[in-house]
């Protein structure tokens, strides 16, 4: 049995809303990647006839380059870095068996030399010493590196070695997929996503994936390379693999609460029933059905029916304009009733052979002729003569018109007189008859 992590169906999940620690499985040989216990770091150390790292100069040159490669770069100019560099875990936490091979690639870069066993791997099982296996000094190019496991035990520390104590060159060396028993080693592990929740102000989250892994994420199946992914609210898949590795995490984007406007499931609720209800049916239709309609219904209503009627059927008593000698031109055919010299005209100082008067242009009327601007003055109904007689009879002879008040009382006056001579004729002759 070997301690694994990243069965090939996704045997990793972290935590429901947050990231939790990676949790090893066990599983059998041959179905998973191997990542280790203990985290690979890249070093600048020195060793001995047999390697014994100190495991205390982290690298300034070497570096991982995704999970299953690393660049072992050496420099006579990095302090601390005069015997060598490595790429090492104290522990890989793998169980091999007897009979097990630990292999590697390698590739000379830059003028890297694997001469004096410069290029090294090194393992160790157990209590055991540790296993070296050294490529030929003669090597070029490129080539591997193995080592047969002698009996069954779990590997612990474990490492890649470019070796410059014995005046080595300048250069790098690239080690890449390590196996274990034929199970590939991750160097690095796929990097955890992370997610910014959602705010009042932005109601997205937002899931960023990290850059430079060397696995492919997926955000609920789809793609997502590199960078920010707005998600919505709820709980999200996120997936890195690489070849059969699937790492799975579970991210969540929390519905934000305490803005303002109450955006919680229950503030909203009230807002959506209430609130808004009210507004919606009683402050607008109140606004609709009580004020607009008292204004269309009484104010303009009254303004359309009481003060414009006023205004086009009678006098508003103001006076006319003071004459011009063009006034008269203002009027079609005026020159058969109209004497610049005369001033100011009413409609009862001209003949009703000229009647109604029109008007050249409806807007210039300089008599004030035409008090309903229909373009006709001195009509029989509708326009004011200037008299106050507005039933427009054409009474033109100066004398106020008989309104019909007037002639009732004299009626009246009249019969009360002649039945007050009778009353007297009748009280005279029964005189007459008693004496």
């Amino acid at each position: 049995m070997r301690k694994i992590i990243g069965a090939a169906v996704g045997a990793v999940a972290l935590s429901v809303g947050g990231l939790a620690p990676a949790a090893f499985a066990e599983d059998t040989a041959g179905e998973a990647f191997i990542l280790a216990a203990s985290p690979w770091k890249t070093l600048d150390t020195g060793p001995g006839l047999v390697w014994t790292p100190g495991l205390e100069h982290p690298s300034e040159l070497s570096a991982f380059d995704g999970p299953t490669a690393v660049d072992l770069t050496w420099s006579g100019e990095i302090e601390g870095a005069s015997l060598g560099t490595s790429a090492e875990t104290t522990d890989l936490g793998a169980a091999v068996v007897a009979g097990d091979v630990i292999r590697v690639d390698f590739e000379l870069i830059d003028g890297a030399s694997p001469a004096a066993g410069s290029v090294r791997l090194f393992a160790g099982v157990g209590a055991a010493p540790l296993l070296v296996a050294a490529a030929p000094a003669d090597a070029t190019g490129s080539g591997s590196l193995s080592l047969t496991v002698p009996a069954d035990g779990t590997v612990g520390h474990m490492g890649l070695v470019y070796d410059t104590s014995n005046g080595g060159v300048e250069g790098t060396v690239r080690f890449t997929d390590l196996t274990v028993g034929s199970e590939p080693v991750l160097f690095v592990p796929p990097a955890a996503p992370t997610i910014a929740q959602p705010t009042c102000d932005k109601p997205e989250g937002v899931v960023t994936v990290p850059a430079g892994t060397g696995y492919d994420y997926a955000i609920g199946g789809t793609a997502a390379p590199a960078g920010d992914h707005q998600v919505a609210i709820g709980a999200h898949e996120v997936t890195a693999s690489l070849d059969a590795v699937v790492q799975t995490w579970t991210l969540t984007a929390d519905e934000p609460t305490g803005c303002s406007g109450d955006d919680d499931g229950t503030d909203d609720g009230g807002e959506a029933g209430t609130d808004d209800g009210g507004e919606s049916g009683t402050d607008d239709g109140g606004e609709s059905g009580t004020d607009d309609g008292g204004e269309s219904g009484t104010d303009d209503g009254g303004e359309s029916g009481t003060d414009d009627g006023t205004e086009s059927g009678g006098d508003d008593g103001s006076p006319s304009p003071t004459p011009s000698a063009g006034d008269c031109d203002a009027y079609v055919g005026s020159a058969a009733w109209c004497d610049p010299a005369h001033g100011d005209y009413d409609c009862s100082q001209i003949d009703d052979a000229h009647k109604p008067v029109q008007l050249v242009d409806a807007s210039n009327d300089p008599f004030l002729l035409d008090s309903d601007d229909d373009g006709a003055g001195c009509e029989a109904t509708g326009d004011d003569d200037g008299s106050g007689d507005d039933d427009g009879t054409g009474d033109d002879d100066g004398s106020l018109p008989d309104t019909g008040t007037g002639g009732s009382l004299l009626w009246a006056g009249t019969a009360l007189l002649v039945l007050g001579g009778l009353a007297a004729l009748f009280a005279r002759y029964r005189r007459s008859l008693t004496s």
